[in-house]
């Protein structure tokens, strides 16, 4: 079966795991022995390039610690040596001594001078890989082997290079296998890779050559390290793909044999009940306290000016005002009058007496915000303002506060939008922040609650999924952008009319696309993938009903959902992961177990009538929705 790189990777998802990653010269050689089994010339491979140059370890190690000299690396180069102790980017085509690693994970000098690929391929022919450095004591014991064989003064490879490929299933592996001159991109467009006949060395190509391509069923890795299931689920996330699941009779004697050499009774599976939703009452925001105070602008604005009084700030209070042209920290609580900017960047002197908190909601609602001062010039102008209102003897509030929270996104934005008597920290580990129903002010939480979520991106969307604050953020990081920062009255309301909406009905904020092209429903997928974001999946009375008014305009009788059966387990399954909770199926479709054994069966919406769901062979020619 010829397929582009696109189309393989499509289909290897759908009936197995993924394209085939290779992360070691064994799982070189099997791919070697299956190419040579089949008589194929290429054959894809998971391997694909990405627009970020990143460092890697030819053993496969991640990063986790580096030693590089004054300005390096420099950018330029590839491939990394240590000179006197540190570490220096060098042409990869140079030629150096080099150090290995043997099978006791013993430091074998190599001297020979060897270009970079080469010293990589004498290291793996005759040991295991070039030498990684995983800390400043295996960093040490390098230079000590360099400088017992005289090589001190001299460039020597290590197993460190920088490329910008990145394997299909996101797994970290840094093994490369490429033949003499490739990677080369010629063109200017290979940006997939083949495994290619003879010595089934690597070759970048265009993705949209058509070739046979290699598929790996789910690699099981235990983790001996005891954790909740939301930890568990995070650590998936981060460094794998996720918690296992258990889809098949194969699959479960394959995790059986795993968990064997397992340190406790039991283990964690990807399995959650997680049918039915609650209303939306707190939503977790990207706000988190750190463990630094710092001075902020209620406006928003950078920091960049101060003008205190002497021996202040005392630490002692955690809001500003102006005492005689001069700053003091004061108790948020106390009351003074204050001074507002409006939309003309006016000031504004308000002659009533309120706390901090009361005169920021009080500006928020006439005018714009609290005063923030920039200068010397505008501290100037906002003392003539006191004299003017005979307030000079007296403190005045300004914009200036000191907290230590922090958004998730790193953005510099002081906006805050507390409920009345929060961040309260109770129980002394409130560190995150949910916004809450009602007026939608924010509370301080245990960061390890259970809530919804909302992401940003250039668009709100909200995950009605109850997650904790680190999964949430790990869930928005790997779909979206970043959770929410509300950095502006205007984000504020934008995040109360979004979750005002949930309150009542699940509403899904992704457009749908009806696509009018007759596609099985691989190729469907295939397309949604490429060209939108994927099938659509329709888990609520709302989401039908969404669904059910676009399929109308559909010119065959029904279309393509992103509906799928497992027949091992006689299960319906969304092609985002959840279990078919919701469902509408045309009777005598969806309940019974599927005959697969000529097709996989997969789910579609009539186009006319009740929107009835059915089940359909995949080959079968539909319309079909995406979502974007």
């Amino acid at each position: 079966m010829n397929k582009n790189w696109t189309e393989a990777q499509s289909y290897c998802r759908e009936h197995y795991s993924d394209l085939a990653t290779a992360e070691n010269m064994d799982d070189m050689n099997k791919l070697k022995d299956l190419m040579k089994s089949v008589g194929y010339y290429y054959i894809w491979i998971g391997l694909h390039r990405t627009s970020q140059d990143e460092w890697h370890w030819s053993s496969g190690d991640p990063v986790l610690y580096v030693n590089w000299g004054v300005n390096q690396p420099n950018g330029v180069v590839e491939c990394a040596s240590m000179l006197q102790g540190q570490w220096y980017d060098v042409q990869c085509s140079y030629t150096n001594t080099f150090i290995c690693y043997n099978r006791s994970s013993q430091l074998v000098f190599v001297n020979q001078t060897k270009s970079w690929r080469d010293a990589q391929s004498y290291c793996r022919e005759n040991h295991i890989d070039l030498v990684t450095v995983r800390n400043s004591i295996e960093n040490q014991e390098l230079e000590r082997i360099i400088i017992d064989n005289q090589n001190y003064d001299d460039f020597v490879w290590m197993g460190l290079f920088r490329d910008s490929w990145q394997w299909s299933d996101q797994s970290d592996s840094s093994f490369r296998d490429w033949d003499k001159g490739e990677p080369n991109n010629y063109g200017g467009n290979e940006n997939c890779v083949v495994s290619r006949s003879a010595q089934r060395h690597w070759n970048d190509i265009a993705c949209n050559g058509q070739y046979p391509f290699i598929c790996q069923k789910d690699k099981l890795v235990l983790i001996q390290q005891n954790m909740t299931w939301s930890e568990a689920k995070v650590y998936c996330k981060l460094h794998h793909v996720e918690l296992v699941s258990v889809d098949s009779v194969e699959m479960q004697r394959s995790v059986e044999n795993v968990v064997e050499r397992a340190s406790t009774e039991s283990v964690w599976l990807g399995l959650i009940h997680f049918c039915c939703m609650n209303i939306v009452q707190l939503i977790w925001i990207g706000l988190q306290r750190t463990g630094q105070d710092e001075w902020h602008w209620s406006s928003g604005d950078s920091v960049l000016y101060v003008n205190w009084g002497v021996n202040q700030p005392n630490g002692g209070a955690e809001c500003a005002s102006m005492y005689r042209g001069q700053w003091h920290d004061v108790k948020c609580s106390y009351t003074n009058t204050f001074i507002c900017y409006n939309r003309s960047s006016q000031l504004v002197f308000v002659n009533q007496t309120k706390s901090w908190r009361e005169a920021q909601s009080y500006c928020r609602e006439n005018h714009v915000d609290l005063v923030t001062v920039r200068n010397q010039s505008e501290n100037q102008e906002l003392e003539r303002i006191i004299n003017v209102s005979q307030k000079y003897n007296e403190f005045v509030w300004m914009g200036l506060f000191r907290d230590s929270w922090q958004w998730s996104d790193q953005s510099k934005s002081s906006f805050r939008y507390w409920y009345t008597s929060d961040p309260n920290n109770a129980g002394g580990n409130e560190n995150c922040v949910v916004s809450r129903s009602a007026q939608r002010q924010w509370i301080d939480i245990p960061c390890n609650g259970q809530y919804p979520f909302i992401c940003q991106k250039d668009k709100l969307v909200l995950i009605q999924q109850n997650m904790t604050w680190s999964e949430a953020k790990v869930y928005c990081k790997l779909h979206h952008v970043e959770l929410v920062s509300v950095d502006s009255v205007e984000m504020q309301r934008g995040v109360e009319n979004v979750v005002e909406r949930a309150s009542t009905e699940s509403v899904w904020l992704d457009k749908l696309i009806l696509i009018q092209q007759n596609l099985t429903w691989l190729e469907s997928m295939g397309y949604c993938r490429q060209h939108h974001v994927d099938l659509v999946s329709v888990d609520s009375v709302e989401m039908q009903r969404r669904v059910g008014n676009v399929v109308k305009r559909a010119s065959t009788e029904s279309v393509w959902l992103g509906l799928h059966n497992f027949c091992s387990m006689n299960m319906w399954i969304w092609l985002n992961g959840e279990v078919v909770c919701y469902q509408n199926w045309a009777p005598g479709n969806g309940t019974a177990p599927e005959d697969c054994g000529l097709e996989w069966r997969k789910g579609a919406m009539e186009s006319g009538g009740d929107h009835y769901w059915i089940s359909l062979p995949e080959s079968r020619k539909l319309n079909f929705i995406c979502t974007n």
